[in-house]
């Protein structure tokens, strides 16, 4: 898939290079950038990504992952939204508790999938 931009994210827990990439009928993508060497390990968690996203859990689906070059890429939808570390002190202590409570239900699908492999990082 050819971009039309691509705008580096800054932000995230794990050193794969992450951008918000448009196509050219301006469709936004989430794009994960890795090492080739991490291919397992991530197609591995591309495959129990697409797991979780059949449980109807709010998340960017994954639509592809390949290899280019000496890169992993991996393709998901984009969702607009603001980061909750910068807005959840911004609402009330009862949408806070609500929040929580969601976030529960959707840790409770994700830990409903049965575990077929064992890895730490996951």
């Amino acid at each position: 898939m050819d971009f039309s931009s691509k705008i580096a994210i800054n932000k995230g827990w794990s050193d794969d290079k992450k951008y918000c990439v448009t196509n050219q009928n301006q469709q936004k993508y989430f794009l994960r950038v890795s090492d080739k060497e991490k291919l397992d390990s991530k197609k591995f968690e591309f495959d129990m990504m697409e797991k979780v996203a059949s449980l109807g859990v709010p998340m960017c689906k994954p639509i592809s992952i390949e290899l280019c070059d000496d890169e992993v890429h991996s393709l998901h939808e984009w969702i607009d939204g603001k980061d909750a570390r910068e807005t959840i002190l911004t609402v009330s202590k009862e949408q806070q508790y609500t929040y929580g409570v969601e976030a529960g239900r959707i840790l409770q699908k994700i830990h409903s999938l049965p575990v077929t492999e064992v890895r730490e990082d996951w």
